[in-house]
């Protein structure tokens, strides 16, 4: 027999690796825009600005997201509330039966007070 060629499949030589660079390329620099001596001095509470009127507190920066917070837990909150009363029949569907129901008084008070807030 031949030792030449053995009886195992041919597996070919792996493709050969992409060069990959011992550093990554610098990222372009960054321009950071510091506020003037004015503004920086306004933030601070030590100037003034006879644009804006005095009281009137600058916002800071997460105010938006705690206020969105806040108002998504009061939906949720108000939302989870009125699914348990309608799931639970607590709330009147129509006016004839809040009139039948002993908390009547309090319905009509509260009616009136959205009216009138209206």
């Amino acid at each position: 027999g031949s030792d030449d060629a053995p009886d195992e499949p041919h597996t070919p030589p792996p493709p050969p690796k992409p060069e990959i660079p011992d550093t990554p390329p610098t990222p372009r620099p960054v321009r950071i825009c510091k506020p003037s001596q004015r503004v920086s001095d306004m933030l601070a509470g030590k100037g003034a600005d006879k644009t804006v009127p005095r009281g009137i507190p600058l916002p800071k920066e997460n105010a938006p997201t705690a206020v969105i917070a806040e108002l998504v837990e009061e939906i949720t909150g108000a939302a989870m509330a009125a699914h348990v009363a309608d799931a639970e029949g607590l709330d009147p569907r129509s006016i004839s039966e809040a009139r039948r129901r002993p908390e009547w008084p309090r319905w009509l008070e509260v009616m009136l007070e959205e009216i009138r807030a209206l």
